[in-house]
């Protein structure tokens, strides 16, 4: 597990994940929205496979067949939720 900071410009929030990193991101994506709908009572309106995740010091897009592991995230890493 990788403890990662995600924000999220739509909302203007940042929330802090615990995440296997060996999961694929696509997988990590689903749970992650269903996550924070939750928690801010919204419904996501589109489908959630359209979300990216990137990483906020490299700017670089990571790619959804990829782990967390893979593209070199580490505990303490920031990630921007788009």
């Amino acid at each position: 597990m990788v403890m990662v900071e995600i924000y999220i410009p739509l909302l203007d929030k940042r929330y802090d994940f615990r995440l296997d990193e060996h999961t694929q991101i696509l997988y990590l994506l689903e749970d992650i929205s269903e996550i924070i709908c939750q928690k801010e009572q919204c419904r996501m309106d589109g489908d959630w496979r359209n979300l990216l995740l990137c990483h906020t010091a490299t700017r670089r897009k990571l790619p959804l067949a990829s782990t967390l592991s893979e593209c070199g995230i580490q505990i303490g890493d920031s990630l921007l939720l788009v």
